[in-house]
């Protein structure tokens, strides 16, 4: 999605309704508690299943209060699964 075709639309014009429900959630809890959020997580969109890097951090004002929230959301291209084991 190129910049110009996101001017003017809100979160429910841009992702799935429980996504954007989920992201506003997260967004409150970075604003209001100063949460920072690094996850990875997967949703379903048109039957197939894609992985998100999420990371969420609050941007505080110069007197110390918050005054908004960085959000930054990378489509992983393969999910990687590892284990380690020792013993």
């Amino acid at each position: 999605m190129q910049p110009r075709e996101i001017l003017g639309k809100n979160d429910f014009l841009l992702y799935l309704y429980d996504l954007t429900e989920k992201y506003r959630f997260d967004d409150m809890g970075v604003l209001e508690k100063g949460n920072f959020i690094d996850c990875q997580e997967s949703y379903l969109a048109g039957g197939r299943e894609y992985w998100v890097h999420t990371t969420k951090v609050p941007l505080y004002k110069g007197d110390g209060d918050i005054q908004g929230v960085l959000g930054l959301v990378n489509r992983l291209r393969v999910k990687v699964l590892f284990m380690i084991v020792t013993g």
